[in-house]
């Protein structure tokens, strides 16, 4: 019997590394959903890839200007990943490839 999904972000799923942050700005791909920019890749190198699913959060201030706003949207993105990431890990799973999403 499968296990239930569970809906939380360990620490190894962050992506926090500044050779793996500047790794995916340089190698990265890049897609735009309205005001927001994804940035990702399906490898990293292996020093860096801790989990199959990897994900970082990142708002400027260039286009939010209060800390406070850049906050709340960073909290909606994570909640957002958290609550969908089930979905998206078991499709990874299943096609056995990495994702790294900034």
């Amino acid at each position: 019997m499968a296990s239930p999904p569970r809906f939380t972000q360990s620490s190894i799923e962050r992506l926090r590394k500044k050779k793996a942050f500047s790794y995916l700005f340089s190698t990265g791909k890049h897609a735009r959903a309205g005001f927001i920019k994804i940035i990702y890749t399906t490898q990293l190198p292996e020093s860096l890839q801790t989990s199959p699913l990897m994900a970082g959060f990142s708002v400027p201030k260039r286009r939010f200007k209060k800390a406070s706003d850049r906050n709340l949207l960073k909290r909606r993105l994570r909640e957002a990943h958290r609550q969908n990431k089930s979905l998206l890990l078991s499709d990874l799973k299943r096609k056995e490839e990495n994702l790294v999403i900034l």
